[in-house]
């Protein structure tokens, strides 16, 4: 069976479309599905400075890790 990527985004294009997930992603610059993509294959755990929960930054790190892991 063919997927339709018109009527099936996925979580990349879910993502993109997200006004809040487009917040995040300005600061980082990202403006892609490829550049999202990348960059969650990029996100370490190491990344984030999990004494400071709610800054931008460990929010988009948060999400990036999430998606790597789906």
């Amino acid at each position: 069976m063919i997927n339709n990527t018109a009527r099936n985004p996925g979580i990349l294009g879910i993502a993109m479309r997200d006004k809040r997930m487009q917040r995040l992603f300005e600061q980082e610059k990202i403006y892609s599905e490829f550049q999202l993509l990348r960059a969650a294959m990029w996100a370490t755990p190491e990344q984030t400075k999990w004494w400071r929960f709610r800054t931008l930054k460990n929010q988009t790190l948060e999400y990036l890790l999430l998606m790597k892991s789906s």
